[in-house]
């Protein structure tokens, strides 16, 4: 990628959650941005990136997120491109974790972002690996 694009990007992102028209940029570029944020750990940047580039693959960053187990910005991350980001790569991502605490941290800091975007069956496997049900069931 150019770097005066790289650095137009990093730039605008640094002063807005996300930015219409970004420089047009492929799943290539996309991805050595990323590498290049994850080197520095900047994953305030990561999230606005992917809220300023539709119909890109975000696995990177879901994984990365899931790594460092920072259901933060993971949070920030569904909340800004829930629909656009690959449910089934983060859920058996987050399982792979075996982390049960992780995993209901991501749950309720997502909160109510995860479980309006995210496939019902898929939110079912979480719910059922850490044993939490909605109220409504758990009064049956």
């Amino acid at each position: 990628m150019e770097n005066s694009i790289e650095k137009e990007i990093i730039e605008k992102l640094k002063n807005a959650m996300i930015f219409d028209n970004p420089p047009v940029i492929n799943q290539i570029q996309f991805d050595l941005l990323i590498d290049k944020l994850i080197k520095n750990d900047e994953k305030e940047l990561m999230w606005r990136l992917c809220g300023s580039y539709n119909g890109y693959n975000f696995n990177k960053v879901i994984e990365y997120f899931i790594k460092e187990k920072d259901s933060y910005y993971l949070e920030e991350l569904v909340c800004f491109t829930g629909g656009e980001l690959d449910q089934k790569f983060m859920v058996e991502k987050m399982l792979e974790t075996q982390d049960k605490l992780f995993i209901r941290n991501a749950l309720e800091e997502c909160g109510k972002s995860m479980q309006y975007s995210m496939n019902d069956d898929l939110l079912e496997q979480l719910l059922d690996y850490i044993k939490i049900y909605p109220k409504s069931e758990a009064s049956n």
